[in-house]
């Protein structure tokens, strides 16, 4: 998919991010992309992380918690901070870590996409190989 963005825009116009980055560096990524989009400097709040994936611990409580008016009620009427540390510890505790992939799938779907990776790493001239080990 990106072969068809560089093939159209010039490559000065595009930026490519990694996960890594982000897990690695959150406030150097953010700095990075507000440069690049031409956004004064911004102190981001990225210590905290939404939409966590895992298993919901109680769906239950998951499911009472979606009906009600309580999450938007607190949304309007909590400061932002305050929310969004709520929010977090909300869903720390509703969910539990996935497990992962097991490692003969991991490596059967690393050799199915070895061709891409490569040429990928190619394209945005960033390494990727930690992705194939």
């Amino acid at each position: 998919q990106l072969s068809r963005y560089y093939s159209t825009f010039p490559s000065g116009n595009i930026k490519i991010f990694l996960y890594e980055e982000l897990k690695n560096n959150p406030d150097g990524l953010m700095d990075d992309l507000s440069d690049f989009i031409g956004l004064p400097p911004f102190n981001f709040n990225t210590s905290l992380r939404f939409n966590t994936s895992g298993k919901a611990r109680f769906k239950w409580l998951k499911r009472q918690i979606k009906k009600s008016k309580v999450v938007p009620f607190l949304r309007n009427v909590l400061p932002v901070g305050m929310y969004q540390n709520l929010r977090n510890l909300g869903e720390k505790v509703l969910f539990e870590k996935n497990e992962g992939i097991p490692i003969t799938i991991r490596h059967k779907l690393q050799e199915i996409y070895r061709p891409d990776l490569e040429k990928l790493q190619q394209l945005i001239n960033k390494d990727v190989s930690a992705w194939l080990s």
